[in-house]
């Protein structure tokens, strides 16, 4: 004899762990597609710093960002702007990105590395632990923290 009340459980239960497993799976891709989207605006944020492109940093930058106490976003530009005018070239590589996400807030830890050249030959390195918290505003991630050592 078959027991309905558990054919029935069954055929109600499949339908709700299909669910609760696609949701868990469209939720790690979203995080995924997040991490994935921060790395390509930190590895642009690069790009433009090596390019001298100063005036573009600004579109990474919160409207409340701030290094410590130290600067605002305008006395940061002026800042990174002093500094790219000291070297013709500069190279710089990450490694050891971590990135921890919750709701449209993230916090991204990594090493810096940059070399500089007043001229062509590389004149200067230095080694940075850089770390940073990352907003959502209109829809872009931008940093809102910045601290390094």
């Amino acid at each position: 004899m078959i027991n309905i009340k558990h054919i029935t459980m069954q055929k109600k239960t499949i339908p709700a762990v299909l669910l609760l497993t696609l949701v868990l799976v469209l939720s790690s891709c979203q995080k995924a597609d997040e991490q994935t989207v921060l790395r390509e605006r930190l590895k642009a944020l690069v790009s433009d710093i090596e390019s001298h492109r100063y005036r573009a940093m600004n579109q990474y930058l919160a409207k409340d960002f701030s290094v410590g106490t130290q600067y605002n976003s305008a006395q940061f530009l002026l800042y990174a702007q002093y500094k790219l005018k000291q070297y013709k070239n500069i190279v710089i590589r990450l490694s050891d990105i971590q990135i921890s996400l919750k709701d449209n807030v993230a916090d991204v830890t990594f090493y810096a590395w940059s070399i500089g050249a007043k001229n062509w030959l590389p004149d200067s390195g230095r080694k940075y632990f850089v770390e940073s918290r990352w907003v959502k505003e209109n829809n872009e991630w931008v940093i809102l923290r910045l601290r390094w050592e």
